[in-house]
């Protein structure tokens, strides 16, 4: 089930330069406000862990639901430029199913597909 928009929004900014900053940061992780969400994994993309127990997410998956309202599930999501640090929603793209040149390797980072 996806995490609702409305809290997304609360708690995160997207800057269209790329960057998702904690706007009201979770009381239980060290971030304040301004902050990047999250930190780069063994994969090589940004995730962070979810407030109230929501698990681990890809940063990219979030920027794709803040601008389209719709959550990837089990969709998988492409960077155009293959920078998987570019998460610009102009950089993101749904990913064909034969297309998996820069999908990240599903095992090891305990945070499911991309």
């Amino acid at each position: 089930m996806p995490i609702p928009l409305d809290e997304v929004r609360k708690y995160l900014r997207y800057e269209p330069e790329g960057r998702l900053v904690w706007r009201q940061p979770p009381k239980w992780q060290h971030y304040i406000k301004g902050d990047d969400a999250g930190w780069i994994s063994a994969e090589g993309v940004r995730v962070l862990r979810w407030p109230g127990g929501g698990g681990m997410v890809y940063a990219h998956r979030l920027v794709w639901y803040m601008h389209t309202g719709e959550w990837p599930g089990l969709r998988r999501l492409r960077f155009k430029d293959g920078n998987k640090l570019n998460i610009r929603f102009e950089n993101l793209e749904p990913a064909a199913r034969s297309k998996r040149g820069n999908a990240p390797s599903r095992g090891g980072a305990g945070v499911s597909g991309c």
